[in-house]
């Protein structure tokens, strides 16, 4: 959620076009919107993935249409790398677990990769991330005596590099960051005696730490010091949990009435975090609140996975969910303070991103269903 050398226009942007589109939209962190030269790509359940044309929100191609195998979506990251979108899908045809390359300007898969899973313990994959030319992913089995494992892939070369265990057990992994050789783990799926938190150094191929947390959905999010993940306490405060990345030690807590669902966003300076219709701006270094910010009236902040906040050098850009009316507001991230707001008339609208100065922002009715509509905004209206 941080867009690095990315900036945000400082008045109020205008409209450029929007459209309606017939695709779903999963809007879980990780699965996009992602952006090529000239195509908006959108994940989903239904079309695995779909192009968007951005001079005007026409469909180009929809994956559903262009595969020549039929596929079920995992619930997995996307990227951009080596040329193609990268994905991890399950083919109903052969029952492989794939990693597949699909071309960005055709829709058509270039290559896909069945990762060699472990058929007597009807093992399974259950987590996906990509980082740079290589892809991760986490697996559980459906049996006593399986081990869950992590396979790391090279894309560039459509091969298993290698595989090792995560957990003598069903772990479950659901989601992933990966970071300077290293691999965090969270799930809220791990039985009762095993922890649902994992560190796993990628340099000696084994487990660094762990930890037992009730983090419900919790996605973990590092920087250079720190892992974070929202605290869904049983008894006491919901809190922000600042994980040392080196041995996985508490080195704060910034307590709150509610941990948001999925998790916080940093950049080099602040954690950012939404709280009760309050958005705080933390000092990563204790946890400290540096600023914070309350809506004066209008949709309430929320901290799901598709509004949390985007930061850019120069300001935070935020959604909002669910109402029955959606806007999108740009703070300053130095001093916390409103400096636009733009609403659109749905009960959603997604955190947007920035690309070629131009903010690109989904809106729908209701959440992770369809129709949405897509918005292209800009300094000055094109139309």
């Amino acid at each position: 959620m941080y867009q690095q050398g990315a900036t945000v226009t400082t008045s109020e942007p205008s409209l450029a076009w929007k459209r309606d589109l017939d695709v779903d939209y999963y809007s879980r962190i990780g699965r996009g919107p992602l952006l090529s030269e000239d195509s908006l790509f959108i994940s989903n359940n239904r079309d695995i993935l779909a192009a968007i044309s951005r001079t005007d929100g026409a469909v180009r191609w929809r994956f559903s249409k262009t595969a020549v195998d039929p596929y079920t979506a995992h619930r997995a990251s996307v990227a951009r790398t080596n040329g193609v979108v990268v994905t991890l899908v399950l083919n109903k045809r052969t029952r492989d677990s794939e990693v597949i390359g699909i071309d960005p300007e055709t829709g058509r898969k270039r290559w896909d990769l069945p990762i060699p899973l472990d058929e007597s313990d009807d093992e399974h994959a259950t987590a996906f991330k990509v980082d740079g030319d290589r892809a991760y992913v986490g697996t559980t089995t459906r049996t006593d005596d399986g081990v869950s494992k992590l396979y790391v892939v090279d894309v560039a070369n459509h091969r298993v590099e290698w595989q090792a265990s995560l957990a003598a057990g069903n772990l479950y992994p659901e989601d992933m960051a990966i970071d300077d050789r290293m691999v965090f783990l969270t799930t809220d799926e791990a039985p009762a005696d095993m922890a649902n938190v994992v560190a796993f150094d990628l340099e000696s191929r084994k487990r660094r730490w762990d930890a037992t947390l009730p983090i419900g959905e919790g996605i973990p999010v590092v920087d250079t010091d720190h892992v974070y993940l929202p605290v869904k306490a049983a008894d006491g405060p919901d809190s922000i949990t600042a994980l040392s990345r080196t041995d996985g030690t508490v080195a704060w807590r910034f307590e709150q009435r509610d941990a948001p669902r999925t998790g916080v966003t940093v950049d080099d300076e602040h954690v950012y975090v939404v709280d009760d219709n309050r958005l705080y701006a933390l000092d990563p270094t204790d946890g400290t609140p540096t600023w914070s910010f309350q809506p004066d009236g209008g949709p309430r902040l929320a901290g799901s996975s598709d509004t949390l906040p985007v930061v850019t050098e120069n300001l935070l850009v935020t959604g909002s969910w669910p109402g029955d009316e959606a806007r999108i507001r740009a703070i300053d991230k130095a001093s916390g303070e409103l400096v636009w707001s733009y609403d659109v008339p749905h009960g959603t609208v997604t955190s947007p991103f920035v690309a070629d100065e131009t903010l690109w922002a989904i809106g729908n009715d209701r959440s992770d269903e369809g129709p949405i509509t897509l918005y292209a905004l800009a300094d000055q209206a094109t139309e």
